[in-house]
């Protein structure tokens, strides 16, 4: 059986949720199904480095540097035909964009996937290279073969924006549990290396400094718990969250005065982090599928979220759910997991991890890809008109 060969063009491979997935499908993937190759626009962050050895071939053209981007922009062309695929799959908005383009110019006759994993809640916050990314977003959707949302929240909104309805699947991001998993070392060597001891309740937050983030919500609730436990500590990581962003300072001084709090910035290993936790918290104002609140529950953190996007889906009742802003619940919340015996926290962590393992477990999510795949190819082969042909 020959594989089938697909080209996947991502707007990067930084350490966000969309690259996180698509290196992990293609790292997990069976090569003699299904054949990746693979176009980064920019961003060699570690995804980059674990993910192009696993694909056939790679090319990133590191366009944030212009002189290097001219330059391998000229090699699109020869490497899109090496790569002769049968789908060209979109990730994230600018990746889709470059996918129409690479389709319509180098691989008229493969079928054309598109990749949103964003939710869009008002376009008029977005850059104006994003807005413009958004809206030929739409137009390009009624001439691909097939819109992938990874969430169902997602979905709806652009398909409400004016994102074609007749095409669309839905596929949520995947997770190894094997690789994010309960691990009593982990938490051991991370609270060493962090200096913090073994009974002492510790809270965090894994996302980037941004306000849809809403970190003052969660500086806010862990000032609020903090009056009634004084030897909690918070972690914040993520990119952005270091004591060298003077607004993230300026939040903690005016909101979280008198809580530990703990910047860790952006962590590579993030698997490592999460077992060290008692509980995580994601306060966000909107958020498609957050990867982050499926790890920590694949490593048996009880999870603390604010009600957004699919995140319902993905708890499916094993954690806690809250209304956008409201730190007052969610403090009460803390101190409901606070005054859990160890077995009762340890029993909710591992529903919650059995929740991951049944519904979202990468290998289970890779299939659904790798299906859509060779029914795309099949479309690319007998049901396409001939590739001169195509408008």
């Amino acid at each position: 059986m020959t594989p089938v060969r697909v080209l996947h063009v991502t707007t990067g491979m930084g350490q966000g949720g969309a690259e996180m997935m698509l290196s992990r499908l293609i790292r997990r993937s069976d090569p003699r199904k299904i054949e990746h190759h693979l176009l980064a626009l920019s961003d060699e962050g570690p995804p980059w480095d674990s993910t192009r050895g696993a694909a056939a071939t790679s090319l990133n053209l590191e366009l944030e540097k212009p002189l290097t981007g001219l330059v391998r922009l000229a090699q699109v062309r020869r490497f899109v035909r090496s790569c002769a695929p049968n789908v060209i799959q979109g990730w994230m908005y600018h990746g889709n964009f470059f996918a129409g383009i690479a389709q319509r110019l180098h691989a008229r006759s493969a079928a054309l996937a598109l990749g949103i994993h964003q939710c869009l809640i008002d376009i008029r916050k977005e850059r104006p290279i994003t807005r413009l990314m958004v809206r030929s977003g739409a137009k390009l959707s009624r001439r691909a073969d097939r819109v992938v949302y990874a969430s169902f929240a997602s979905r709806d909104q652009h398909v409400d924006f004016g994102y074609c309805s007749d095409n669309t699947t839905v596929i949520p991001n995947g997770f190894d549990t094997d690789e994010f998993r309960p691990d009593s070392a982990r938490r051991a060597a991370t609270r060493g290396r962090l200096g913090i001891g073994e009974s002492e309740f510790v809270v965090g937050i894994v996302a980037r400094h941004h306000a849809i983030k809403d970190y003052p919500t969660f500086i806010k609730a862990a000032s609020r718990f903090s009056r009634d436990s004084p030897g909690a500590r918070f972690l914040i990581v993520g990119p952005g969250c270091t004591s060298a962003n003077g607004e993230l300072r300026q939040e903690l001084e005016r909101f979280g005065r008198g809580t530990a709090f703990d910047l860790l910035g952006s962590v590579n290993e993030v698997q490592s982090l999460y077992p060290a936790l008692d509980v995580f918290c994601l306060t966000s104002l909107s958020e498609a599928f957050p990867n982050v609140v499926g790890e920590a529950m694949a490593c048996g953190i009880p999870c603390i979220t604010t009600d957004v996007g699919d995140v319902s889906r993905i708890l499916d009742g094993n954690g806690f759910l809250v209304p956008v802003g409201d730190e007052e619940r969610i403090a009460n919340h803390l101190a409901k997991i606070r005054d859990m015996s160890l077995i009762e926290r340890v029993e909710f962590g591992e529903r919650a991890r059995r929740a991951i393992q049944e519904r979202f477990d990468i290998d289970t999510i890779g299939r659904r890809y790798s299906e859509m795949y060779v029914e795309l190819s099949n479309w690319s082969v007998n049901s396409r008109m001939p590739a001169e042909a195509r408008k």
